[in-house]
C-alpha cells in the first residue's frame, strides 16, 4: 500500500510533478524554458548576493522565532541511509524545483501577463505560497509569505528562476535537518 509519508513516494511525487510541469510548459503552453520561465544560468555575483541576503533572513528569523525547532538527529540515526537520502532529495531538491516552477515560474508568469503589475503579482503569488503551508502556525505562515516575497525579488533581480530554486533548496535543507 502506498503511503504519502513514505519517503520514496515523497521523492517520486515531485519528480513526476517536474516532468508534468515540463511537458505542460513546453508542449501545451508552448513556453520557452529560457525566455518565458527564465531557466537560465544566473550571474554568479548576483547568485551569491542573494544567497547572503537569504541566509541572513533564514538564520535571523530562526534565531528570533526558532521556527526550525530543536536539533534532534535521533530520527535520522534510526532510519536507513537510503531513506535519509530519499527524504533529502524529495524535500531539499525536487520539492523546491517543482514549487518554484509552479509558483515563481508558471503562476507569477501568468499573473504578470494579466497586466496586474509586478508587485501585485508578487504579492498574490507570495500569499498563495504561504497559504499552501496550512499545517504550520500562523507565525510561520507569515514568515513564509515574506519568504515568498524574497524568492520573487530574487527572480526579478537575477532574471533567473535558478536563483529562487537554489534559495528554496537552502531553506528546505536547513529546515529538514
Amino acid at each position: 500500500m502506498l503511503h504519502l509519508s513514505n519517503p520514496f513516494i515523497k521523492l517520486l511525487l515531485p519528480a513526476i510533478g517536474i516532468i508534468a510541469v515540463y511537458l505542460i510548459v513546453t508542449k501545451r503552453l508552448r513556453y520557452s524554458l529560457k525566455d518565458d520561465l527564465l531557466l537560465v544560468a544566473p550571474d554568479l555575483g548576483i547568485l551569491f548576493l542573494w544567497i547572503a541576503v537569504y541566509l541572513a533572513y533564514m538564520l535571523g528569523t530562526d534565531l528570533w522565532m526558532n521556527w526550525r525547532g530543536d536539533w534532534n538527529f535521533q530520527p535520522w540515526k534510526e532510519q536507513s541511509l537510503l531513506v535519509s537520502a530519499a527524504r533529502i532529495l524529495a524535500v531539499g531538491i525536487f520539492g523546491p524545483i517543482l514549487e518554484e516552477l509552479i509558483f515563481r515560474g508558471l503562476i507569477l508568469k501568468k499573473l504578470t501577463t494579466l497586466k496586474l503589475g509586478k508587485w501585485l503579482s508578487l504579492f498574490i503569488v507570495s500569499a498563495l505560497w504561504a497559504a499552501i503551508h496550512v499545517d504550520y502556525s500562523a507565525a510561520v505562515i507569515t514568515l513564509l509569505f515574506f519568504d515568498g516575497i524574497l524568492l520573487g525579488l530574487s527572480l526579478y533581480h537575477s532574471r533567473s528562476l535558478v536563483v529562487p530554486m537554489i534559495l528554496h533548496m537552502i531553506w528546505n535543507l536547513y529546515a529538514v535537518w
